[in-house]
């Protein structure tokens, strides 16, 4: 009972200027451990968080949240396995590995294996604390990925540029003989997994000839990879949308079962919103109550979110949990969801308001409105060429 009348009487004034009480809108750009502080997950995930599966795929619409399931498992492999080589990239970072311009799937197939392979190169550099110029380092061919099959990576690769004497600078001083520094790396991180996550693959996708083979030939190297060598695990992320339009490739049939699409019901994109709040508390107001707190309660989401809006709001003619418009106009999209409420804040912050009221959404659709159709002029746009 003092509990529950704690939770009742707990009220603070918040920042609704402060850019961290609804978190970064890029899960990407948000750091790890403050994501993984108000991250709901679903057992429909677990497929894809699975540390025991070298390959899994995330469909989405934009502001579904791929990028931050993408962030939070690269953060849960890093916490949970320090010999773990973890590595973020963009599709655009992988393009400048290689030439993607043909339509020949099996080419670009094997593009991508060579620009993946030569990303590795480049973060095993960075981790042993030795250097070499692209002119230095030789792209792996694809006859020599087909050696690495159910080898471990990490010590094919490192063996791979000990053969081929490629020159390297060494970065630290105290390091006189590369060969003793990759022998040594290798005898105490050869076992260790290298898990490559790859967000926006389809980034710029347009839908032409070009770009349909280049993205489709992309998860067809992945799961050839992740298949054929021990240790290397890879996640990726893709548009529902797009996954559509390039599935007239028939190999993509075999990267259905490693695929999930994220969706979300009622109760858990109030939990998202709801633990955004409790996770900013928990992080600048600190208070033996907040500990009492969860989002798996219906009364205490209502209570997080009446800290930010008024308890009732009017919509359509009666009042309603300020959560309703919140989810009708931010289209059930998180991210969406999540910069209406900071606009309302703000402008609620604007007229020295403690809470946000329905006028103050009112206020800000216009400028939330503008922001929606470009995201979804840019979503859809390969489809009306």
């Amino acid at each position: 009972m003092v509990e529950a009348q704690e939770k009742s009487d707990f009220s603070v004034d918040l920042d609704f200027y402060d850019e961290n009480l609804f978190g970064n809108e890029a899960g990407e750009d948000e750091d790890p451990e403050v994501l993984s502080s108000y991250f709901i997950t679903k057992e429909k995930f677990n497929k894809f968080l699975s540390l025991s599966r070298s390959f899994g795929i995330v469909r989405a619409r934009k502001g579904m949240g791929k990028s931050s399931l993408l962030s939070k498992l690269a953060f849960d492999v890093s916490k949970t396995d320090r010999n773990a080589i973890v590595i973020s990239v963009t599709g655009a970072d992988l393009l400048s590995f290689g030439n993607f311009e043909s339509r020949d799937h099996l080419k670009l197939q094997n593009e991508w294996k060579k620009s993946l392979s030569a990303r590795i190169n480049h973060e095993l550099g960075s981790k042993i604390g030795f250097a070499w110029t692209d002119d230095q380092m030789a792209l792996v061919e694809a006859s020599e990925l087909v050696g690495y099959k159910g080898k471990n990576l990490i010590g094919s690769l490192l063996g791979r540029i000990k053969s081929k004497k490629i020159p390297i600078e060494i970065i630290t001083p105290t390091a006189k003989d590369p060969s003793v520094l990759l022998e040594r790396y290798m005898a105490e991180k050869k076992d260790a997994d290298i898990w490559l996550f790859v967000d926006d693959v389809d980034s710029t996708f347009s839908a032409d000839e070009i770009q349909k083979a280049r993205v489709s030939s992309f998860f067809s190297a992945c799961r050839a990879l992740a298949r054929d060598i021990k240790g290397l695990n890879i996640r990726a992320s893709v548009r529902t949308d797009v996954w559509t339009t390039i599935r007239y490739n028939e190999d993509l049939d075999k990267c259905e079962q490693y695929a999930i699409d994220i969706n979300w019901s009622r109760t858990e994109l109030e939990k998202i919103i709801s633990n955004k709040i409790l996770s900013y508390l928990n992080r600048y107001h600190s208070n033996k109550i907040t500990k009492y707190w969860s989002v798996e309660r219906a009364v205490d989401r209502e209570r997080l979110i009446s800290l930010v809006f008024m308890k009732r709001l009017r919509w359509s003619g009666s009042k309603v949990s300020p959560f309703t418009p919140i989810r009708i106009l931010g289209a059930k999209r998180p991210r969406w969801m999540s910069q209406l409420c900071r606009l309302s804040a703000e402008a609620a912050a604007d007229r020295e308001m403690k809470r946000a009221g329905i006028q103050d959404v009112n206020q800000i659709l216009s400028d939330f409105g503008r922001l929606r159709v470009n995201d979804i002029y840019k979503e859809h746009s390969h489809q009306f060429g």
